[in-house]
């Protein structure tokens, strides 16, 4: 059970990491004509902060049961 709260929050973090990242409007700092990889720099990013924070919870729940 703990494996499936585990997927679905880290599914729910990504597109909010994801649209917190373009607000920040990176791609401006770029050159332009190198929206690909800039879009795949926000979908890396947005996974891995996806999951440190999962994991974050998942930490906290576990020290206050």
């Amino acid at each position: 059970m703990e494996k499936y709260v585990f997927v679905i929050v880290f599914l729910l973090f990504i597109p909010i990491f994801f649209f917190i990242l373009r607000a920040m409007e990176l791609e401006k700092k770029f050159k332009q004509g190198h929206i690909t990889e800039i879009y795949l720099a926000y979908i890396f990013f947005s996974m891995i902060l996806a999951f440190l924070a999962t994991k974050s919870i998942e930490l906290i729940f576990s020290l206050w049961t």
